[in-house]
């Protein structure tokens, strides 16, 4: 049950890390494109206030990762590899002393009953095997009882810590947003007047030019 779940997180922060170096790399061409910009103060400090907001934001989705892996992935490992080993061993030793139940009581069957010592012996035999075998079904029982009681607790604890992570996440995006939208209205006010200019100025232009091709 945890395995598949720890194996699909790992994916899961796997394609993330690989969203990030693609952002990361976009960010970098960014800040080359800003450093040809430097005449332009308008367009330099939109993109300037864009390329420190998405590079926080990418910190933001970084830690996510790294509180996902260890809120899912390192929280089920621990619960694996403190009960399953101790699980496993005590399971072979049941399946062993199974089977010495098995011997014995065949030998038990198949003594002769005539002679009287050995038919005690082998029925001492099976009595011992059997109640080995029954301390060992207990112990198995409670083991694996205890691992399943653990186990539904690590899970709802790990789902917990992933949901309350990706709330940090989107509560700080929304914050870091929110503090960006006066700057956004004041781009967004100046991207309009500079499309209005370019236009203006592009009429001009074809003016100029249907102009020079009339004389």
């Amino acid at each position: 049950m945890t395995v598949p779940v720890m194996k699909l997180c790992g994916k899961m922060v796997e394609a993330g890390q690989a969203y990030n170096a693609a952002n990361q790399l976009f960010l970098s061409g960014l800040a080359e494109l800003l450093l040809s910009q430097k005449k332009d103060n308008v367009l330099m400090s939109c993109l300037n206030q864009f390329q420190q907001g998405l590079q926080e934001m990418l910190s933001f989705h970084t830690m996510l990762l790294d509180q996902t892996q260890r809120a899912i992935i390192q929280q089920l490992t621990n619960l694996c590899s403190q009960f399953l080993p101790q699980l496993a061993d005590t399971r072979k030793e049941f399946v062993r002393i199974g089977e010495d139940l098995e011997t014995a009581a065949a030998k038990n069957a198949q003594v002769l009953r005539h002679k009287a010592a050995e038919a005690e012996r082998a029925s001492h035999l099976l009595l011992a095997t059997r109640k080995c075998y029954q301390h060992f079904g207990l112990d198995y029982c409670l083991q694996l009882n205890t691992f399943k009681t653990q186990q539904n607790i690590d899970v709802l604890n790990s789902v917990f810590s992933f949901v309350h992570a990706q709330f940090t996440f989107f509560h700080q995006g929304f914050d870091l947003l929110r503090d960006l939208e006066p700057s956004m209205k004041t781009m967004g006010a100046q991207l309009s007047q500079l499309s209005a200019d370019c236009a203006a100025k592009r009429k001009e232009l074809e003016n100029r030019h249907l102009l020079v091709q009339q004389r």
